[in-house]
This record gives structure tokens, sequence and C-alpha cells, in this order.
């Protein structure tokens, strides 16, 4: 039983033994916010997995293009963002 239990908990831990670097993490406001809204989250992740990368992609200017700014344009903009950023092309 204490056997089963040692080799659970070893191959559950495998995948973060192995696992030097964090995967980044891309944050995006909603409607009526702005990037540095997501400040308070971002910092909340940072303290969690110390050295990952944590990014607030702003869509134009803020909280008015939030809502002025279709869909469409602003789901663009996020794919432009994310695809400029050199530290977000590894995954």
């Amino acid at each position: 039983m204490v056997g089963n239990l040692l080799l659970v908990v070893f191959f559950v831990q495998i995948p973060f033994v192995f696992c030097l670097t964090y995967r980044p993490v891309v944050l995006m406001h909603g409607i009526t916010s702005t990037a540095s809204a997501m400040e308070d989250i971002a910092r909340w992740v940072r303290s969690l997995y110390p050295d990952i990368y944590v990014v607030s992609i702003e869509i134009g200017n803020g909280k008015v293009d939030s809502y002025l700014l279709p869909l469409d344009v602003q789901v663009e903009k996020f794919c432009e963002a994310i695809n400029s950023n050199p530290r977000l092309r590894e995954g």
C-alpha cells in the first residue's frame, strides 16, 4: 500500500521535476478595463511562480477601445501583440 502511494507520488512529481521553465502567461483585460488593471493578477501569478514571464496585452487605447473597436479587430491586434513579442515565440 505504501509502495503504491510512493509510486503515485513519484509519477505525479515527474513533470514538475523535469520542467525547468514555466510557460508564459498572457493576460487580457475585459470590456471597460485596461492592461494596467490586470497588474494585481500578474503580481499574484509571479508570486506563485517566480521567474515566470507574465504580460498583460493592451488593445488600442484602453477602456474606450475595449468597447468601441469591433471584436474582430481586437482579436487581430491581440494576435499581432503576441506574435511580435519574442518572449512568447516558444510557447
